[in-house]
């Protein structure tokens, strides 16, 4: 896939950090509608980065995807033009950046801000530099505190804060209550966890969680799924033991439940 190159070549250089590689993952799904968990595995794949930062561009690409509207409303304010007529990369460089100011502990603030400047002269020079420095140097001067809900809010504010379409949050707030939708929206930008589903062609549920935490991986039966495990700590998902010889699947414990709900039986087809 074409897209993919760029990203590619991006993790086989060890020298550009793991924001570059993060910026060009975002721009890729952002202008050419890829897929960030192919481009994210591709990019893992190639890359020679340590677990801590494997998980640390994860979680930024991630984390950035999940809360783009909030994002993007807070860097309109500090821009005097649309932030769609900003070059790709330096776009969603700043909403990376901005995404570790707001939601991230790990990297200092100033930090995060002179990384940020530094990638952004590989893609326009000391213009696009300025631009990024000057833009984020705005946000760290009225860097938003933790958000108070008023007691009546409306759709279109919720829509921004929680980062959520605001046709959905309307439907939400009809079909469920406000209060629910909020629970919803909050629980819907929580980070995933990795679930696996036991290949019972292969193994029990038992048996793999028996194999992983002999590995000495956290993990735990998922509530519901019969099927599913839940992963508190691991490192790539390819290392993990019983992977090579396909005792499981990544898969999410919702979509683990639909084939038993179907009852799926012989003859019969289902479109998913």
């Amino acid at each position: 896939m074409r897209e993919l190159e760029p990203v590619i070549a991006l993790a086989e250089k060890a020298r550009l950090n793991l924001r570059a590689i993060a910026a060009e993952i975002l721009a890729q799904v952002d202008t050419r509608k890829a897929y960030a968990d192919i481009l994210l595995d591709r990019a893992l794949k190639n890359s020679s980065m340590d677990e801590r930062d494997r998980a640390l561009l994860t979680e930024v690409v991630y984390g950035t995807l999940r809360w783009r509207g909030k994002i993007d409303a807070e860097l309109t304010k500090y821009l005097h033009r649309s932030l769609s007529r900003t070059g790709a990369q330096v776009r969603n460089l700043l909403r990376l950046t901005c995404y570790q100011l707001l939601f991230l502990d790990r990297v200092p603030d100033y930090a995060a801000v002179s990384e940020a400047v530094e990638i952004a002269k590989l893609h326009g020079g000391k213009n696009a530099a300025g631009f990024v420095n000057g833009v984020l140097r705005n946000l760290l001067r009225s860097k938003p505190g933790d958000t108070i809900v008023s007691k009546n809010p409306s759709c279109s504010s919720l829509a921004v804060e929680y980062s959520h379409p605001e046709w959905l949050v309307k439907l939400w707030a009809e079909q469920f209550g406000l209060e629910a939708a909020i629970r919803l929206m909050r629980a819907n930008n929580e980070k995933s966890p990795l679930v696996l589903r036991a290949n019972s062609l292969k193994c029990s549920r038992d048996q793999l969680l028996h194999l992983l935490l002999d590995a000495g991986v956290t993990a735990k039966p998922t509530r519901q799924s019969p099927q599913g495990i839940s992963i508190q700590s691991a490192g790539a998902v390819e290392k993990l033991s019983g992977f090579a010889e396909g005792l499981f699947q990544v898969q999410g414990e919702s979509s683990q439940l639909v084939a038993p709900l179907l009852s799926a039986i012989p003859g019969e087809r289902i479109l998913d």
